[in-house]
């Protein structure tokens, strides 16, 4: 019961962050996501999943896009930070894991001699190599393709994700680039999420929630307006009542 929870948990998250822009036939109409004030993150406490970008064929500013909806399809606190590249691979990797709070990491590196991924998941981290990504010489669009397509896989086989067998899922068996460009998805299917959270879970990397700020503020930990949408609904869920509800003595119940 518990992994079908998690399940439809993933899939309904999946649903309204990723497929919130997709045409929807509705029975009724009902209000915009944007009318809604947009979605927004629980404030969040525990390990979290940290990749550390050491190359600079792609930037952070053109990872932390991808990071950001990884967190918000899986439900997990995966975050991305710039690193230097002084030291070796392994090293990186291990003293990435030792940092405060870290329960599990991928170090993105760019080396001629190693291979596009090397997994330990007895020390939690995975490195990724975006050098081989590039032996062909493919187009910015090209790589930046290739490389949504390996984090997501190095970091899924951190938290102990293996290969799929339902598809379309970016978690199947590949050869070489050429299969690795082959493949249509883009993200896992949700199948794999299962193992995700309950590997996070032994290390301390707990699941996030996230609503549209309309519900936050209802629940309580919206944060302050970042708009005009956002102070317009935090208003209007804050409001005093104009008529305060009055409770009546009955003498039926005796209270």
């Amino acid at each position: 019961m518990k992994q079908f929870l998690a399940l439809c948990m993933v899939v309904l998250s999946v649903t309204i962050v990723l497929g919130a822009d997709a045409p929807v036939k509705r029975s009724r109409p009902r209000g915009s996501a944007a009318a809604s004030g947009g979605i927004v993150e629980k404030p969040y406490s525990g390990n979290v999943f940290r990749i550390a970008n050491c190359q600079d064929k792609i930037p952070l500013d053109k990872i932390s896009p991808v990071v950001q909806q990884m967190r918000w399809t899986a439900l997990l606190p995966i975050e991305v930070l710039n690193r230097p590249t002084a030291e070796a691979p392994m090293a990186m990797a291990e003293k990435l894991v030792a940092e405060d709070n870290v329960g599990a990491g991928v170090v993105v590196v760019d080396k001629e001699d190693i291979p596009i991924t090397l997994v330990a998941p007895e020390r939690r981290w995975t490195i990724f190599n975006i050098a081989p990504l590039t032996a062909d010489n493919p187009s910015l669009e090209k790589l930046q393709e290739r490389f949504n397509k390996m984090l997501w896989c190095a970091v899924a086989r951190t938290l102990g994700a293996g290969y799929s067998s339902y598809k379309p899922c970016v978690l199947v068996p590949f050869k070489d680039l050429a299969s690795l460009d082959r493949n249509p998805a883009t993200r896992p299917c949700p199948e794999p999420f299962n193992k995700m959270i309950d590997t996070g879970a032994e290390y301390g990397i707990k699941t996030i929630s996230i609503a549209s700020y309309r519900d936050a503020c209802r629940k309580g930990w919206a944060p302050p307006p970042a708009n005009d949408i956002q102070k317009a609904i935090w208003d209007e869920v804050h409001a005093v009542p104009a008529t305060p509800m009055k409770i009546e003595f009955d003498p039926k119940k005796g209270r």
